[in-house]
């Protein structure tokens, strides 16, 4: 087959390819979580994604196989906010064991998915035939933050539901996020600016020796590119300064501090105590876990807040012409997903006690910050592969017309018929964990004499309160907070088993 021939047929499977493309429809599920119908989005979710065992494995039944990761999170999330907690247990092992199964956990940043090393035109080509595939069909891999969540709700799940294991995930936890930390620092950066240099150098190989008046400089001017980053880069320094953007989530080492003290596992639980003080700002929380740390048990509560709704994707398109002269012209147009932050009628200030004594609770983690921190390191990724295989796509439409004799005309429309719909029907990547929080907050107290423990919830719109009844010895309590109205309380013993 000519290249000519070759590229003609690809663009035209792009098209079906592009027609086709879409993800597993979970809306019933996702809109009624929104409305805090918990028990309507968990009944949606078993629905969407019914177990099933494949391969020897747990596995979830979804419309696309690619997207089973990503519905798996959702749907153990909404199960244990209905109060199905060996459901939501058994899902969120399943997501974690599938993960790990797909994971090559040799480093989260520190290689990148496109080496610029060896960029040249043998691996624009190669790049090219993943450029027929809109980045919605590719499989869904958990980031770092999603599997530290992921075993973060297994353990308390258990807690909650009072099922063995929580301190087994708990220990899971504990070196997911050394790995973390130390891939952290394997990946020395956070924000980094495309290599648009290296960019122009590889399109001139493709040209071969044409010229062209197209640098990949200005297109990350364009479209919503400095809006999403500064969205980003407000969201993450707003967290820091109240020391709530660390990736380990804190928040997850405090429910590992929750299953070692149930479990009497002291030395554990006070490591956690320690961790919570170096991760976050939540120095007097810090304090008082260590303090029941050592004494082993007693009359106290200890509140975990998921407040608001975390952020979830939506998209800008940028197109811009290239033109090669002497050869002829066209435009390319790529899609790229950002994070929207949902920050309407967000719990953010909140208040535990009982008696009419209150205390606020302390903020552990933005998962807004978290998320967004995971998307910048992401950029090559989600946003330059994107506009590397989108000009390469246009180039090589235009190259394919050129090579056609003039009187040829209707080779040359169906080409540039071709390169036009692949790139009205490229799809941006719009999956994301759209159950998780915003931020998350811990409180210890003293058990009240009467049991009751009131959690009040004050946004910059509205002011909410939920009470709950907590048994004699040590209690948790877990309140999902989607607006100060929209909650549920769920509460267990965390007394040791005699």
């Amino acid at each position: 087959m000519s290249n000519f021939n070759y590229y003609l047929s690809g663009f035209f499977v792009a098209f079906i390819l592009g027609a086709s493309a879409c993800t597993t429809k979970i809306d019933k599920a996702t809109d009624a979580y929104n409305l805090g119908d918990f028990q309507t989005a968990a009944d949606a979710a078993e629905k969407i994604a019914p177990n099933i065992k494949k391969d020897g494995m747990k596995r979830f039944d979804v419309q696309y196989e690619r997207d089973e990761l990503w519905v798996g999170l959702e749907k153990s999330k909404m199960l244990g906010e209905a109060g199905k907690m060996n459901e939501s247990v058994d899902a969120f092992e399943c997501v974690d064991k599938r993960a790990q199964f797909l994971c090559n956990a040799e480093s989260w940043y520190a290689k990148n998915p496109l080496d610029m090393s060896n960029w040249d035109a043998g691996q624009f080509a190669e790049d090219a035939g993943k450029a027929f595939v809109g980045a919605d069909q590719t499989t869904y891999i958990l980031q770092p933050y999603e599997m530290i969540l992921g075993l973060s709700y297994a353990s308390l799940n258990s807690l909650l539901g009072d099922i063995e294991g929580a301190e087994q995930f708990a220990a899971m936890l504990v070196k997911i996020q050394q790995f973390e930390k130390e891939d952290l620092k394997r990946g020395g950066y956070d924000d980094i600016a495309a290599p648009t240099g290296k960019m122009d150098g590889a399109l001139k190989t493709v040209l071969a020796g044409k010229s062209s008046n197209f640098s990949f400089g200005p297109i990350f001017s364009l479209g919503d590119f400095t809006g999403a980053k500064s969205k980003m880069k407000s969201t993450i320094d707003a967290a820091r300064a109240v020391n709530a953007a660390n990736p380990l989530i804190p928040f997850s080492t405090v429910v590992q501090w929750a299953a070692f003290v149930k479990a009497g596992r002291t030395a554990e639980a006070e490591g956690a105590a320690k961790d919570v003080s170096e991760t976050s700002g939540a120095k007097t929380l810090s304090e008082q876990m260590s303090k029941y740390s050592k004494t082993g048990s007693g009359d106290f509560v200890l509140v975990l807040i998921d407040a608001g709704r975390g952020p979830i994707r939506q998209f800008f398109e940028v197109k811009s012409p290239i033109i090669i002269p002497n050869v002829g012209s066209t435009f390319f147009r790529a899609v790229y997903p950002e994070l929207k932050f949902r920050v309407a009628d967000r719990p953010s200030d909140i208040r535990v006690g009982g008696g009419g004594a209150l205390v606020t609770a302390s903020i552990l983690d933005s998962i807004d910050a978290i998320a967004a921190r995971n998307f910048q390191r992401r950029e090559l990724e989600l946003w330059w592969t994107p506009t590397i295989r989108a000009v390469f796509r246009a180039v090589v439409t235009i190259v394919a017309q050129a090579t056609q004799k003039e009187e040829d005309k209707t080779t040359k429309f169906l080409i540039g018929l071709a390169g036009t719909v692949v790139a009205a029907a490229e799809q941006p990547d719009l999956r994301a964990w759209s159950s998780l929080p915003a931020s998350q907050y811990a409180a210890i107290i003293p058990r009240p004499a009467d049991g009751v423990v009131k959690i009040e919830l004050k946004s910059q719109a509205s002011i909410g309160s939920v009470q709950v009844k907590v048994g004699p010895g040590a209690s948790i309590v877990y309140v999902r907070a989607l607006t100060p109205s929209i909650r549920s309380a769920q509460t267990a013993s965390l007394s040791r088993k005699k």
